[in-house]
C-alpha cells in the first residue's frame, strides 16, 4: 500500500499493467474531514477497524462530537498507465460537509453523512443520478477523458 490516493493508485495500476501489459485504469479516494485533520483520508476504507460502511459512519459520527467545523471532501485520485513508467493522474475533489445524522438509502460508505456543496441532502439522499453528475470520481474520469481525447498516440 502506498501512503497517498497517487501511490495507491498508481501501486493498483501497476500491478494490473505488469499482468497485463496493456494499458490500465485504476483509482484511489477517500473522506477528509478538516476538523479531524483530513482523517479517514486514504484510510477511509477502514477507518477504526474492522467494520462495516454504518459502523465507520457511526465512528466517524462519534469523533465529530463537539466539533463545529463539519467542512469535508471527497477526493480520487484516478491513474493511467500506458506503458511501463509511462502514465498520467487526475484529481476529482467533491467539497461539503458532515451531517449530524445518516440520512438516506442509496450509496455506499459515507454516503449518508456526506452533504455535496450547493445541496442539502446526503449523497445516500440524492441518487445516483445526481452523485454521478458531482462526484470526486466523475470529477477525475471527466479530466482522464479529456486527456484521452487530446492525447491521441498512447502506446504508439
Amino acid at each position: 500500500k502506498g501512503n497517498t490516493y497517487v501511490g495507491n493508485a498508481f501501486l493498483k495500476a501497476s500491478i494490473a499493467y505488469d499482468l497485463i501489459k496493456e494499458p490500465v485504469i485504476a483509482e484511489d479516494s477517500g473522506l477528509e474531514v478538516f476538523s479531524l485533520d483530513n482523517r479517514p483520508g486514504i484510510f477511509s476504507a477502514r477507518y477504526g477497524g474492522k467494520k462495516s460502511d454504518k459502523e465507520r459512519v457511526e465512528f466517524l459520527l462519534e469523533e465529530m462530537q463537539g466539533k463545529r467545523d463539519r467542512r469535508a471532501r471527497f477526493v480520487n485520485f484516478t491513474v493511467l498507465i500506458w506503458d511501463k513508467g509511462e502514465g498520467a493522474f487526475f484529481e476529482g475533489i467533491c467539497n461539503g460537509m458532515i451531517s449530524y445524522k445518516p440520512e438516506g438509502t442509496g450509496g455506499f460508505g459515507y454516503d449518508p453523512i456526506f452533504i455535496p456543496d450547493g445541496y442539502q441532502k446526503s449523497f445516500a439522499q440524492l441518487g445516483e443520478k445526481i452523485k454521478n453528475k458531482i462526484s470526486h470520481r466523475t470529477k477525475a474520469l471527466t479530466k482522464l477523458k479529456k486527456f484521452l481525447s487530446s492525447y491521441r498516440d498512447l502506446g504508439e
